[in-house]
């Protein structure tokens, strides 16, 4: 059985490493990216099933990672991770990003 790969991106390295082994104890291969440039370098090197972006990030925020990745990859999966909690990056995530899901930090592990 193949792997499903799971590709996160954050500027924090706690945050990746908490979810790198969260993921990959469920039995996800899992890829890390620190920045939007990063994380569009690996999915041109290989493609994944699920993207997992925090919102706030130097560069290229989330959103416009997200919004690049539905233009390039619009099969996978993406979804958007912060901590910065308004109604308007909901609205601008599912609109440009055509996020799956809208994750608040800190999150509950489920």
């Amino acid at each position: 059985m193949v792997k499903e790969t799971i590709l996160i991106v954050d500027d924090e390295r706690f945050i990746l490493r908490n979810l790198e082994l969260l993921l990959t104890g469920r039995g996800y291969d899992v890829l890390l990216a620190a920045s939007g440039r990063e994380a569009l370098e690996r999915l041109a090197e290989r493609p994944v099933s699920l993207i997992i972006s925090d919102y706030k990030m130097p560069g290229m925020n989330g959103i416009d990672l997200l919004e690049e990745v539905h233009r390039l990859f619009p099969e996978t999966i993406r979804v958007l991770i912060t901590g910065c909690v308004n109604n308007e990056t909901a609205i601008a995530a599912i609109n440009k990003g055509h996020v799956y899901r809208y994750i608040n930090k800190p999150w509950e592990t489920e």
